[in-house]
């Protein structure tokens, strides 16, 4: 390990995106070119700024807020809690589930500055109202200009409890999902940009220079790096790319387009430059790659590392480099000579050979735009209409390129490489299965120089990059790289498959993120860095990266609480002889002061009130929506695995099948509205389980571009294979009435729906009779979808005769409100009174 915490062998880590479950194998990054409808920003005229926002698209009837007009409204978000909200925002969330996205939390955010133009926020100056303090928001941080100095004057405090729950959701995702990264770093790290040693070029997100783009993006013409076709790898050439044909307008996207052609030469050309740079340093982890020695696990551990754990799966295999395998066979074996020791004398053009015999069955294909871009709706496409966003998708699509080639090699390497010198692994292995590097916790090659899986020959490069903690695919905002290999895996992810026990993944170690500016980006992308002779290593500290700008976190095995993730600090002490720089921090600075001055003094009370409150159980609330959403759909398309799943995980907030007193002021409201979920579902006597169909294989056809004869090529994948689904059967228990130790398995007769709901009152009586204080908002709407599921079910049974046939009634019935936050309003039964009375 080196001083910072990460791998010496993967010190070419690339840019991550935390959690990203829902990959599959063709969901490769790649980029967007400009199309027909989108604002030419170049010459901006002062007057678009105001009117951007006054003529945008609708959906629902609701006009777009600022960000979604730019980026679109994503579909698959779990983050629409707020249905009538009179904007439609861009529900870019992350979620266990889907992509790692950034919320925009619109009209409302934790973060600053807000990303919307209803300027609620939790970020503003404290004014003293009484005895209470009410923060007042930030301006609005816009899609394009976030780069504008921040004006904390003449805003609004909150105006309703809704905005203060968006306030808090948005922190609980800013910690645990995005890795705490707060928006308001975004300015800096785009700040300005450095092709040369002459000038600084603005990001291009300050409205005040956006009337000379034009002649900023000419300087990024000039002096970045300039594309020499003839001297690329033959796996990187134009008749080494296909495409797919699509349905949509703009498809199929090809590289006989020259417009589409035109952007990706400049990321070919920066991929075959990083390669050659490997090559010319010998870097270790190309070395590894073309040359180490490929062992099976139990052999390599039983012959010359016994000190390593047991193999974590049958058949598995590790990448050994020649330092760590030299150290492990002279320590069994002294005085042999050692017979990876020729591998150091291996030349520049040795290593070009063995990359081209490995990447001779190498083709790449473009995605359709259907593909890249099936979870949006409305919304420009992605245009780089800003020097950093240029630059930061051209190197970022060169780096998923290389991330891609890596897997390919390794696979390439497995099926042909039969020299003992390089491997002892004789039979046909899976493919999709790759090595542990000197048995690292993480087999993932690509990680090495970015993220995601393998395809074999063919790697399917969609229009979209995505290697930001902040927006889907094709928003690039504080891209970062992390330590390796991620000791935070869980079990399952495509960010490789995780060695379980391992200690790296089981130790107290810090995870390292380092947040990578736009200065960088520009000067890989320039010209004069790769002629300049005062840096004849260019791989060294993975090109030459500004590590200023990190956070270290320490990994708990079995416990992620996101309290313990902190954001990015200026780290060490960063050379203010670069003006870039200097500047990039004074506006840190600035931008933290105001951060910090405007959280001192109520932010940690109300956030600390927040989460103690039910609505603070964010884990619970997503649970009620994803069972809303299931039963609006269409009775035969309602998944019940999924809604007895959110209905088990609701009523298990309280171990409600234990005879436990349940007065939690939390926790006992979602064990109630998981009863009410239970009284919207058919009763199941028996255990249900849904088995995965089996595995397919998949053929597409792909269009060769006209710099080639063949017409149509057609390549196999296999899909992931799906997780069974278990559904256990209904049960009930009455945690109040004592006696019995077991939950009743359903029976007929033995309890009906309406057992669920006498539970719901018989709590709240029990309440009651304990003069317990409850929150009033929830328990009004537990108690008004009652009776409403109760009167539903009593006309069903009315007109059916007592039989449950009617699949339609429960979607009418379920229409459970997640209510407007106030932790203060409470109530306590009054026997006087007769009624729950507020607490004062």
């Amino acid at each position: 390990m080196t001083d910072n915490g990460d791998v010496d062998l993967v010190d070419l880590a690339g840019f991550s995106v935390p959690n990203n479950e829902d990959a599959d194998l063709v969901d490769l990054a790649g980029f967007s070119v400009p199309n027909n409808e989108d604002v030419d920003l170049m010459d901006v005229d002062p007057n678009l700024y105001e009117e951007q926002y006054e003529e945008q698209p609708v959906i629902d009837d609701r006009p777009y807020s600022p960000w979604a007009a730019r980026f679109g409204v994503w579909r698959n978000s779990d983050f629409d809690f707020w249905p009538n909200d009179p904007i439609r925002h861009s529900n870019i969330a992350p979620s266990r589930k889907c992509r790692v996205y950034f919320h925009q939390s619109e009209p409302s955010t934790a973060l600053f500055p807000p990303l919307n133009p209803v300027r609620i926020s939790a970020l503003g100056i404290v004014e003293r109202v009484g005895e209470s303090t009410y923060p007042y928001p930030p301006p609005p941080l816009d899609p394009y200009f976030y780069g504008d100095k921040p004006n904390p004057k003449g805003h609004q405090a909150f105006s309703s409890g809704y905005d203060k729950d968006r306030l808090f959701v948005a922190e609980h995702y800013l910690k645990y999902f995005l890795l705490s990264i707060p928006p308001w770093q975004l300015g800096p790290m785009t700040h300005a940009l450095q092709f040369s040693e002459r000038s600084f070029v603005p990001g291009g997100h300050v409205f005040s220079l956006s009337g000379e783009a034009h002649e900023h993006r000419l300087v990024y013409e000039k002096e970045r790096i300039k594309v020499d076709e003839d001297s690329w790898f033959p796996f990187f050439k134009k008749d080494r790319w296909f495409s797919s044909p699509g349905s949509e307008p703009y498809d199929p996207w090809s590289v006989d387009d020259p417009e589409v052609w035109g952007e990706l030469r400049i990321a070919l050309e920066l991929a075959n430059r990083i390669l050659n740079a490997l090559i010319k340093d010998k870097h270790v982890f190309l070395q590894t790659l073309m040359f180490g020695k490929l062992m099976y696990w139990e052999e390599a551990r039983q012959k010359l590392f016994p000190d390593q754990p047991p193999a974590p799966f049958p058949d598995t295999t590790v990448l050994l480099s020649y330092d760590f395998y030299k150290s492990g066979f002279t320590k069994a074996f002294p005085g042999v000579p050692c017979s990876m020791d020729a591998v150091m004398n291996t030349t520049e053009e040795q290593y070009r050979e063995q990359l081209c015999l490995l990447g001779s069955g190498q083709d790449w294909a473009l995605a359709s735009i259907e593909h890249a871009n099936r979870t949006r709706e409305g919304g420009r496409t992605y245009t780089s209409d800003r020097n950093t966003e240029r630059v930061t998708l051209v190197a970022s699509l060169a780096n998923t390129i290389l991330h891609e080639f890596t897997h390919a090699l390794m696979a390439s390497r497995s099926r042909e490489d039969d020299s003992y010198l390089n491997t002892t692994v004789r039979h046909v292995i899976d493919l999709y299965k790759e090595p542990y590097v000197d048995f690292a916790s993480q087999a993932e090659m690509g990680g090495i120089v970015g993220i995601r899986k393998p395809i074999a020959s063919c790697v399917k490069v969609p229009l979209l990059t995505s290697n930001s903690a902040y927006g889907p695919d094709d928003i690039l905002l504080a891209p970062h790289r992390k330590t390796w290999p991620f000791p935070d895996l869980t079990q399952s992810s495509s960010l490789g498959q995780l060695a379980q026990e391992h200690s790296a993944a089981t130790a107290e170690v810090d995870i390292k993120l380092t947040l990578v500016p736009s200065l960088w980006f520009s000067m890989i992308m320039s010209e004069e860095f790769w002629k300049n002779d005062l840096v004849p290593r260019k791989s060294d500290n993975f090109f030459h990266a500004i590590d200023y700008f990190c956070s270290r976190n320490p990994y708990h095995p079995g416990y992620e609480d996101e309290k313990y993730k902190h954001p990015p600090i200026i780290e060490g002490d960063p050379p203010r002889t670069n003006r870039g720089i200097a500047e990039a921090i004074a506006d840190w600075k600035l931008r933290e002061e105001i951060w910090d001055q405007s959280r001192a003094g109520w932010f940690d009370r109300e956030q600390d009130i927040w989460d103690k409150s039910p609505w603070g159980n964010m884990y619970a609330r997503e649970k009620i929506n994803e069972f809303t959403k299931q039963m609006k759909e269409p009775f035969d398309q309602r998944d019940i695995y999924i809604c007895v799943d959110s209905a088990n995980d609701q009523v298990s907030a309280v171990p409600w099948w234990s005879s436990r007193e349940v007065q939690n002021p939390s926790d006992w409201v979602h064990h109630a509205i998981g009863l009410l979920m239970l009284a919207c579902l058919p009763l199941r006597p028996e255990y249900m389980r849904r088995e995965p169909p089996p595995p397919l294989m998949k053929t597409h056809y792909l269009i060769a571009s006209s710099s080639k004869d063949l017409i149509r090529r057609a390549y196999q994948i296999q899909n992931e294979n799906p997780v069974p689904l278990d559904c256990p059967p209904s049960m009930y228990w009455d945690p109040l009435g004592g006696g019995k130790e077991e939950a009743i398995v359903y029976e007929k007769g033995k309890f009906d729906h309406f057992s669920f709901l006498d539970q719901v009152l018989k709590l709240v009586q029990h309440f009651a009779d304990n003069l317990t204080v409850v929150t009033t908002p929830w328990l009004k709407e537990i108690l008004r979808v009652e009776e409403k599921i109760r009167t539903c079910r009593n006309n069903t049974a009315l007109l059916l005769g007592g039989l449950d046939l009617d699949p339609t009634w429960a979607a009418e019935a379920w229409d459970f409100q997640v209510p407007e936050y106030d932790p203060d309003a409470t109530s306590q039964w009054s026997a006087a009174m007769d009624s729950w009375w507020p607490v004062d």
